[in-house]
């Protein structure tokens, strides 16, 4: 905007003097917005196992009609123009005790944006309806909310100065969508595989049997994790082996979570020398792995420890252990 000035003597009078021009500029209303990240399944903002919240990106795309100029975090301008975005990701925000991506809050020029999470964290899955109901075992297990934290991202306006569109994991319509808080947690399962000591191979000698063989899962990461009631793939899945809270052979609570350090499940081999877990046992992080029974006919290796990793790189990550058992049967 611009003011014609002219200098006003007294009296009244105004002489014929050519019009200084000045500049008076608007300021433009500005707004931010901030989202929370939580764990899908524990719904706090808090990671599991080895996973980490920190790390998730948002893009935030101007929708408006005309260019904006945004501000970073440090205060720098950047023109963003119509269909062009930029990146926020999560850090841990001690004043709101949770990981968050936001703005600084007045960032945002008055106008139309869309959000939606674009990079996970370390450890999780982007939100996707799919993901949630095709990685449970346990029918009727699913609620059906699973289905409104699907990756849609979400369309907001900024139009009032101050104002901060928050996303906090509360429903943003009659959906009851929430866009982006909730990311699932990768995971993963093990497997031990006995094995004779003199033949390396998974059959026994003489009267010997790998069956019945003991392998003691803990969990060896920096935060809780937490178990889900089938675990064991022996009889066919039917809640065999570890039930979270019911089995004197994990630490788990009444929740299903485990401590760090925590006694997770003792596995147990069949004929064929395998102890598995479910596919989708264990939350991405490490274990550690001790064999804790020998089976008939072999003598228990004492020293024998594995430290796995469940990682971010699948979904139904297996990782085999091997381990060698000397035998106390006479070929």
């Amino acid at each position: 905007m611009t003011l014609a000035v002219s200098s006003v003597f007294a009296g009244g009078a105004v002489p014929a003097l050519a019009a200084e021009t000045t500049a008076v500029p608007d300021t433009v209303q500005r707004g931010g917005v901030v989202v929370y990240k939580y764990d899908a399944e524990t719904k706090q903002s808090t990671p599991q196992g080895g996973a980490d919240l920190a790390g998730a990106e948002f893009t935030v795309t101007n929708e408006s009609n005309n260019p904006v100029v945004v501000l970073d975090t440090y205060g720098h301008k950047k023109q963003v123009n119509v269909g062009e975005s930029f990146v926020i990701a999560t850090k841990w925000d001690a004043d709101k005790s949770a990981y968050v991506a936001e703005t600084p809050t007045k960032a945002l020029p008055y106008g139309k944006y869309h959000i939606q999470e674009t990079k996970a964290p370390s450890g999780y899955g982007l939100p996707n309806a799919a993901t949630y109901l095709t990685h449970r075992y346990v029918p009727g297990y699913i609620d059906q909310s699973y289905a409104k934290w699907a990756n849609v991202g979400y369309d907001f306006t900024i139009s009032s100065d101050g104002q901060v569109v928050t996303f906090d994991g509360t429903p943003t319509n009659k959906d009851g969508e929430t866009p982006g808080c909730y990311d699932p947690i990768v995971r993963g399962g093990i497997e031990a595989i006995k094995r004779d000591h003199d033949s390396l191979s998974p059959k026994a000698q003489g009267d010997g049997s790998l069956d019945g063989g003991e392998f003691t899962i803990y969990n060896w990461s920096d935060h809780d994790i937490v178990l889900w009631d089938h675990f064991d793939q022996k009889d066919n899945g039917v809640k065999h082996g570890v039930v979270a809270g019911k089995s004197d052979k994990t630490d788990a609570d009444e929740n299903g979570v485990v401590k760090p350090g925590g006694k997770v499940a003792t596995i147990t081999t069949g004929d064929d020398g395998r102890a598995q877990t479910f596919m989708d046992a264990l939350p991405a992080g490490w274990y550690k792995v001790v064999e804790t029974k020998a089976p008939n006919g072999y003598t228990l290796e004492k020293e024998w420890v594995s430290y796995v990793e469940i990682s971010n790189d699948d979904w139904d990550t297996v990782v085999a252990t091997d381990c060698d058992d000397r035998s106390s049967v006479a070929a």
